[in-house]
């Protein structure tokens, strides 16, 4: 069995009224009617940035790799990749090929689980976008083909409480690993039938380290053949499979 670092639970945290999001304001409800069947309510961002820095004090946000159950948008996802990439283009002694290879590296360690599919293609997207900027990349660069690839295997629609992804199967994600700075290893991991016991928000959301197995072989690549395996678009749903 294998565990990732943080998990964010389901619900956790949700409130009404308006986030910010580096300069914008974001509405935390969509309509009354998203809000009544799927009890959709975006997490402000000040209240993130709050929760972060209790994490902080207790892990290594920059090392650790986070779950959140219920992603929406991103607003969780999107300030930990900023945090863990803010981290690597501060430090001077990096090449730029270091660089990618760390951000891809830290762009793996983010997952995210999501009911709705129009918040799971906004998620990789603003993923995406501030993946490109940090690093001042370019959408013909081999990285970042990687890094989409790597978005449609992390941030996936699945309904939690079922424990099941949008065909109604177990969901399972990669974890990756940077062997060598050259082949990166990618195994295929099952959420635990033990978290099936847990049947509702509340439930679930004490939860806090979800516990995965292996399913399925390891395979080891490279980042040229992450890019190659994307095959585009990037803003439609789907994942796509070695």
């Amino acid at each position: 069995m294998q565990e990732f670092g943080v998990s964010i639970p389901v619900g956790f945290g949700q409130r009404e009224g308006m986030g910010q999001v580096a300069g914008e304001r974001v509405q935390c409800i969509r309509s009354k009617h998203r809000v009544e069947k799927f009890g959709e309510v975006f997490t402000p961002i000040d209240f993130v940035n709050d929760v972060l820095g209790e994490v902080r004090t207790v892990i290594d946000l920059e090392k650790a790799q986070v779950l959140d159950l219920a992603c929406g948008t991103g607003n969780f996802a999107v300030q930990i990749l900023r945090k863990k990439l803010e981290s690597i283009v501060e430090n001077d002694s990096l090449e730029k090929r270091q660089r990618e290879e760390l951000g891809l590296e830290a762009l793996m360690s983010i997952y995210g689980l999501e009911l709705l599919a129009d918040n799971v293609l906004k998620c990789r997207d603003r993923l995406l976008e501030d993946f490109v900027t940090c690093l001042e990349l370019t959408e013909s660069d081999e990285v970042t083909q990687a890094g989409k690839f790597v978005l449609m295997q992390n941030i996936v629609q699945a309904d939690v409480l079922k424990m099941c992804d949008s065909e109604k199967s177990p969901i399972i994600l990669s974890k990756w690993v940077y062997m060598d700075g050259i082949y990166i290893q990618r195994e295929h991991q099952l959420i635990a039938n033990q978290v099936d016991a847990y049947k509702t928000k509340r439930e679930l959301g004490s939860k806090c380290h979800l516990q995965f197995k292996q399913c399925g072989s390891v395979k080891f690549l490279r980042m040229q053949d992450l890019a190659q395996l994307f095959n585009g678009p990037f803003s439609v749903g789907g994942r796509y499979e070695l």
